[in-house]
């Protein structure tokens, strides 16, 4: 859960500064960071919290995506 918080909460986050408008940064930011938690979540040990984590990471995915303009 804490990975999927850190999206918003990392210092590097656009949520932190605004930043959305960087769209270099947004961009670096959401493909070495956000997709990569992505990968990791996705490879967890099957388990009830493994689907809980991929929906609460979809749903911010969703957001990043669209607070970000892709």
């Amino acid at each position: 859960f804490a990975l999927i918080k850190s999206i918003e909460e990392n210092p590097d986050s656009p949520y932190v500064r605004d930043t959305f408008y960087l769209h270099s940064k947004t961009r670096y930011f959401y493909d070495n960071f956000v997709l990569p938690v992505g990968s990791i979540l996705k490879n967890m040990k099957e388990s009830d919290y493994k689907a809980k984590l991929l929906m609460a990471y979809e749903q911010k995915l969703t957001k990043f995506e669209k607070d970000a303009g892709y």
